[in-house]
């Protein structure tokens, strides 16, 4: 007997044949826009009117007693008892077994597992089967997607508004403000009708309690059990990725993907009890949020009563510091070099801070001198680096007796080796007494906190500051000199029209490679390149004109004469009887330097730090 019934739940009609309906039938009904259901063996379609009528006209009137309402998928039971870590013994299709052995046992159902080798790394993919009550009705995702969800995201993204497919369009606020009530609610309904029909799976990574507002198309019931399936796929993982850097390492790759069910289409309303489901989700949310609110109030208040104590003993301990200190400026014969101190490396806020990172050896000079009459007073001193003192202003730096270099300006011209072999060390720094002994020196760099604190420990020798500083003088002037190049406008004198000369300077980004440019200069002038400021030289060799550009800070090597070609003995060095190996450019320039000498010629334009 043909019959049909009206599926309440899903606004469809359903019609059953007990027999293969003739052509005719089958014509009229898929012309209808009627399906086929292989798994519950009807054809089906949304209730219209002309549908109706198809059905009632086929089944001759006879109506079929309705199903019940399927509920929203309960929460299945899943064993997560002891999910952990666990090695990982075994690859591809049967690590995809392990995983699968491991749900059966844990009572998970319908899902598959399978593998994909990418490249040395397996990719495992766990297909959850679903059915429309696994995914939310539009009424419930309308629920859980508000209207002011909807305007937020189609103001900031593109938003998919077409059934016949797909179209991304950037909604303006004018285009929004035009809209109707009526158009806003067609808009919302079509949406989430249409995030629901092509949701594909979950993001593993994203699939945490914290994370449920990202599925709004999922049932609550259906969200823990992907949760539930994530958490136990990724038992076996581990991930040392630093995406900053460009660097993976995970132990495989996980997909988590859906099958829908044959003939899956978006439930439009909630069953009763989803509804009762949600109120209580609701209810839950709200006393969790009321909650939150008021243990963050509780933890405000705490830590405002903290703050309140803490500057109350922060403005006694500055008082206890200011009636118990006697600050001194020492005379120069007073002053002491201290060696051996140990140190942070800036900025602890107290000293049990600075213990737990003092790391640094350093030697200081010290000018003033802090006497604490109370070891009271110094303790609180010592919570209290960080905050501002008068007599800690404007002291401190830093500070080299090294004769080769005469200023700061030197130093930043120097090459990384060079500045090694420079002696600093921390000058007019405030020593820090306790009971007549020197406990900390202070270094604040110029502020008034103490910026760098130094220890005084069984290692530390004070000595006599003219001894100190005329024994690193002395060491210093036993060191090669320095040869410090002058400014490129003061060496560019040296260069003048008619002149045959060789540039030599690194070619671009190739930092094995010297670019060398030969000529008679016709022309030299001041000018810039990109950001930097220079000379241009333009040359002229066999009737063709070359321009080159030299700046300050750039290796540059000019000689007189049109040199020939640099032999390979110069710009490679032998490894094997069988291999060379091309010297980099802070090789090449003392060899080239080395080269020239050894024949008795000089740069006439030398801008190599050495």
């Amino acid at each position: 007997m043909t019959q049909y019934r009206i599926n309440q739940e899903l606004d469809g009609i359903e019609i059953m044949f007990t027999e293969k309906p003739e052509a005719a039938t089958l014509d009229a009904l898929k012309s209808a826009g009627f399906r086929w259901h292989r798994t519950k063996k009807l054809w089906y379609a949304k209730n219209t009117a002309e549908r109706m009528a198809l059905a009632q006209a086929i089944t001759g009137g006879a109506d079929a007693p309705a199903p019940i309402a399927t509920k929203a998928a309960k929460v299945e039971t899943i064993n997560m008892d002891g999910v952990g870590h666990k090695p990982k013994t075994a690859h591809g299709a049967d690590f995809a077994k392990v995983m699968r052995e491991e749900f059966k046992a844990r009572g998970v159902k319908g899902v598959t597992v399978r593998a994909n080798r990418s490249g040395w790394t397996d990719s495992i993919t766990v297909t959850i089967k679903a059915t429309p009550e696994d995914f939310a009705s539009v009424e419930e995702m309308r629920l859980r997607y508000s209207m002011g969800d909807l305007l937020h995201d189609i103001m900031n993204k593109n938003i998919y508004i077409n059934e016949n497919g797909w179209h991304y369009h950037y909604y303006t606020c004018e285009e929004w403000e035009s809209m109707s009530n009526q158009e806003r609610e067609e808009l919302h309904a079509q949406y989430v009708r249409q995030q629901a029909a092509k949701m594909a799976g979950v993001n593993e990574h994203f699939i945490s309690d914290s994370d449920r507002r990202r599925y709004w198309e999922l049932t609550t019931a259906f969200f823990k059990k992907a949760q539930n399936i994530v958490t136990i796929a990724q038992q076996w993982n581990h991930n040392n990725s630093d995406p900053m850097s460009d660097y993976y390492d995970v132990g495989y790759y996980l997909d988590v993907e859906f099958k829908r069910c044959d003939g899956f289409e978006v439930r439009e309303e909630m069953t009763d009890a989803e509804r009762r489901a949600y109120s209580e989700e609701v209810q839950a949310e709200e006393k969790r949020q009321v909650a939150e609110m008021a243990a963050w109030e509780a933890e405000q208040a705490r830590l405002h009563e903290e703050a309140v104590k803490a500057e109350e003993r922060r403005i006694v301990s500055r008082q206890n510091i200011a009636e118990n200190i006697t600050v001194k400026d020492l005379e120069e014969s007073e002053q002491i070099f201290c060696t051996g101190l140990l140190g942070g490396i800036g900025k602890e806020a107290t000293l049990d801070e600075l213990k737990e990172r003092a790391d640094r050896p350093q030697e200081a000079l010290i000018t003033r001198a802090v006497y604490f009459d109370t070891v009271e007073a110094f303790n609180d001193f010592c919570g209290l680096f960080l905050d501002d003192f008068e007599w800690l202003e404007g002291m401190g730096g830093t500070s080299s007796e090294d004769v080769r270099i005469s200023d700061y300006d030197q130093y930043l011209k120097l090459t990384a080796d060079q500045r090694e072999s420079v002696h600093f060390y921390s000058t007019t720094c405030v020593g820090v007494y306790v009971g007549g002994k020197l406990t900390l020196v202070i270094d604040p760099q110029g502020y008034n906190y103490a910026r760098y604190v130094y220890l005084v420990t069984d290692d530390t020798e004070e000595r006599p500051t003219a001894a100190a500083l005329a024994e690193l003088k002395a060491e210093s002037e036993g060191k090669p000199a320095f040869y410090i190049p002058a400014p490129l406008a003061d060496q560019v004198a040296n260069i003048h029209e008619g002149q045959n000369i060789t540039i030599y300077q690194c070619g671009g980004w190739i930092l094995n490679n010297i670019e060398a440019e030969r000529g008679t200069v016709i022309d030299i002038y001041p000018g810039k390149y990109a950001q930097y400021t220079g000379y241009y030289i333009e040359l002229v060799n066999g009737g063709k004109i070359q321009k080159a550009f030299i700046r300050d800070g750039h290796e540059v090597l000019i000689y007189e004469g049109i040199k020939p070609r640099l032999p390979q003995t110069v710009t490679q060095r032998k490894v094997s009887n069988r291999m060379s190996l091309l010297l980099n450019y802070d090789e090449l320039f003392p060899a080239v330097l080395n080269y020239y000498r050894e024949q008795g010629q000089t740069p006439i334009l030398d801008n190599i730090a050495r």
